[in-house]
């Protein structure tokens, strides 16, 4: 096995909730008059599995898209009406992975992704993170990122800005830390 893999092979076998005090997720979006647009979402659940074998690990997330927050409340007031998330409607957001496959590269988490009652296939690729915890010993980490476009789930539609420039890019990296 490459060397790459030596962290992850040492992982535990079994399943743990995901911990919210020490994990996040995060969106990152680029704005045309000021530059990246930054948030994350502070209500979130989820599990993740690993198995006899690394590559046997998944994971299921839950985000409660009501808790997005920029720093500015009216942005995120903004973000979740009906111009853009629909929170109302549609309150939440999950991942489920069906594969983590490792081609070489960084690992890849392969699952599907639910937002605005829109499913779409989503790969991420996959660190996994380890240091000594003085409480318990050892303690894992992953950290997940990709990218999507608003528009495939029907949402990121924007008000022309000086003619016909969009305010907010339609592509979106999603980040996830597990811990």
């Amino acid at each position: 096995m490459p060397a790459r893999l030596s962290l992850a092979e040492r992982m535990p076998v079994g399943s743990s909730d995901i911990d919210p005090v020490h994990s996040a997720v995060s969106f990152t979006a680029w704005h045309t008059t000021l530059g990246k647009l930054c948030g994350r979402f502070t209500s979130f659940s989820g599990l993740f599995v690993t198995g006899e074998h690394f590559l046997d690990f998944s994971v299921t997330i839950s985000v409660d898209l009501a808790s997005v927050s920029t720093g500015i409340d009216q942005r995120d007031e903004y973000i979740c009406s009906t111009d853009v998330l629909d929170v109302a409607m549609y309150p939440t957001m999950t991942y489920r992975s069906t594969c983590l496959c490792d081609y070489g590269g960084p690992f890849v988490l392969e699952g599907w992704l639910t937002l605005h009652g829109v499913t779409r296939f989503v790969p991420l690729e996959l660190e996994v993170a380890g240091g000594a915890d003085a409480a318990d010993g050892t303690r894992y980490g992953l950290r997940a990122s990709g990218s999507i476009n608003g528009s495939d789930f029907g949402i990121g539609t924007n008000p022309p800005v000086d003619g016909d420039c969009l305010a907010v890019s339609d592509g979106i990296e999603i980040q996830l830390a597990i811990y």
